[in-house]
């Protein structure tokens, strides 16, 4: 019996030390064993993300690092701009899986949200997806971030940054907040790169408990217009004239839900020198496809604008007096690069709430990133006379002050010129010019000096009679005589701009007439209208060119 203790005592012996010399094959002599418990422990990534507006909106929100490091967070102007919810999805980089997929509500929409704590493994890199207020997304999409996209499931590269918001048609709001219960909230969104620390090397404390954390901003997935009303300082119109319709044109009908290919400046992961930490969009890419329109936008009849007269004088340094004068329709569109690749936004009011007064493209607006908030100043001068000045928020505005006097569009003493016999009678007083019988055409020619570089863009506006009548004559490529209400050329400083003008059916028992109205649009954008009898020749109180087709 004690020899078979003896080697039972023997064999856990030997066991003992061959376990013990394979665990600490690589130790020194003296030093205490590691326990396995020394290496365990956790990473997590506390996030904040915020949305920075300014009063009237801005551009790209950011949250401004500020010396207590908890950001500076100015209220939008609405509360569906707030963020009501806020979904964030987390995807592993290197296994393809979605760690995370949280969805955090919040008290009738805030400017930030904090707090937001997930659970990570050290060194290794993640996608942050970021969506607020889904609730204003199509029911596929929001299908897709909820369900599709479950923590655990793999991730299909591209998935995300592939969904679109979409309008209805080219030129429609994507959300129509003004003419709904006005409750949807925009969404927002943003997508960001991390990779995370590395496991502390050495001895550590049984439990590792590190956080990382990360201060993102999100931005506002649409765009939206304002409106501003005056009067110039020399009007003296009808003060009963009503501003009843604004068109918009180049507007976008779709984009992508995150940003894609977008520029920011300054960059997303530098600091922000904006006194609201806001940053400004310079690019970015649409998706295949895309088209613009037109919109138009309703005045309700309880805006001030009911009386051209009353309205107060357009002054770029005193804004903030005339704020009252405004037109937020609370409608958002999508982003858009407008009908050319140099950015064409163009605008028209209507008075009647039918006909439109020349469209005129708008300064300062080269195109219309997401996030943008877009506040045109509309001026009305005398003889339906429009002037538009626009401030893109947060750029820096391009205030495009206006000197409103009879100098404005003045032509030389040339300036307009009819060919002898190509009309019955001229009445140089009044401007009238009368035509001879149809299907004859009264030919002529106008001369704008200047502003050199400058577009010129010529009407017929139908006074009386069937409407689009009297129109100009031109010819095509082979030569073949064609009618259009609408010229347009370049100012070069010396050339003439020939015109034949014809009443393209034969007069009945009313008089029809049509007058010539010319705009030009200066190089800085800004556009003014030009009377072509504005000479010595004809005397500065003939306001328009007529052209009138007697009755039979």
């Amino acid at each position: 019996m004690k020899s078979l203790i003896h080697k039972i005592l023997t064999l856990l012996l030997l066991s003992a030390t061959l376990l013990g010399g394979a665990a600490c094959s690589t130790c020194d002599a003296g030093e205490p064993d590691p326990r396995p418990e020394e290496w365990e422990g956790e990473l997590s990534l506390l996030l904040r993300v915020g949305v920075l507006e300014s009063e009237r909106g801005a551009g790209v929100r950011a949250a401004r690092d500020d010396n207590d490091g908890d950001g500076v967070f100015d209220p939008p102007v609405f509360n569906t701009e707030k963020m009501h919810t806020l979904r964030v999805i987390i995807v592993n980089t290197l296994t393809s899986t979605v760690a995370h997929n949280l969805i955090s509500p919040s008290e009738g929409g805030v400017t930030s949200m904090s707090g937001l704590k997930f659970k990570v493994d050290f060194s290794t890199p993640y996608d942050i997806y970021l969506i607020a207020n889904e609730a204003g997304l199509p029911a596929d999409t929001r299908n897709t971030l909820s369900r599709t996209l479950a923590a655990g499931t793999q991730y299909t590269a591209g998935l995300l940054e592939g969904l679109r918001i979409s309008a209805d048609q080219a030129g429609a709001p994507v959300i129509d907040n003004f003419s709904s219960d006005g409750d949807t909230p925009v969404p927002m969104t943003e997508k960001y790169s991390v990779t995370t620390v590395d496991r502390p090397s050495g001895t550590q404390p049984e439990h590792i408990s590190i956080t990382m954390e990360k201060h993102f901003f999100i931005t506002r997935a649409l765009s939206k217009f304002s409106f501003h009303f005056y009067r110039s300082a020399d009007y003296e119109g009808d003060n009963s004239l009503e501003i009843k319709r604004i068109r918009v044109t180049g507007l976008g009908d779709r984009e992508y839900l995150f940003p894609r290919e977008t520029v920011y400046s300054p960059a997303k992961e530098a600091e922000s020198t904006h006194p609201m930490g806001g940053r400004t969009i310079t690019d970015f890419m649409l998706p295949a496809g895309a088209t613009v329109g037109p919109y138009t936008f309703t005045l309700s009849s309880d805006l001030p604008v009911s009386a051209v007269g009353d309205l107060p004088v357009w002054n770029p340094d005193d804004r903030e007096k005339y704020w009252t004068n405004t037109f937020i329709p609370q409608l958002y569109f999508p982003e858009s690069y407008g009908n050319s690749a140099d950015g064409d936004f163009r605008c028209s009011i209507s008075f009647d709430g039918e006909s439109y007064l020349p469209p005129v493209t708008l300064p300062n607006l080269s195109s219309l990133p997401r996030n943008t908030h877009v506040i045109v100043n509309i001026t009305v001068g005398n003889g339906g006379a429009l002037f538009f000045d626009v401030e893109v928020e947060p750029w820096e505005r391009q205030n495009l002050v206006v000197d409103f006097t009879d100098n404005i569009g003045m032509t030389d003493e040339d300036a307009l010129t009819l060919v002898p016999g190509t009309f019955a009678s001229l009445d140089a007083t009044s401007g009238h010019v009368v035509l001879n019988d149809y299907p004859q055409a009264a030919s002529g020619s106008f001369r704008i000096p200047s502003p050199i570089g400058g577009r010129w863009e010529a009407y017929l506006v139908t006074r009386t009679g069937e409407l689009d009548v009297i129109r100009f004559q031109t010819t095509d490529s082979e030569g073949n005589p064609v009618t259009t209400p609408y010229l347009t050329g370049v100012i070069d400083g010396k050339s003439r701009i020939d015109f034949k003008v014809v009443a393209t059916q034969s007069a009945g028992a009313t008089a029809r007439s049509a007058a010539l109205q010319v705009m030009v649009t200066l190089p800085s954008g800004l556009s003014v209208p030009v009377n072509v009898l504005r000479s010595t020749e004809y005397g500065k109180e003939v306001e328009n060119l007529i052209f009138i087709q007697n009755p039979q």
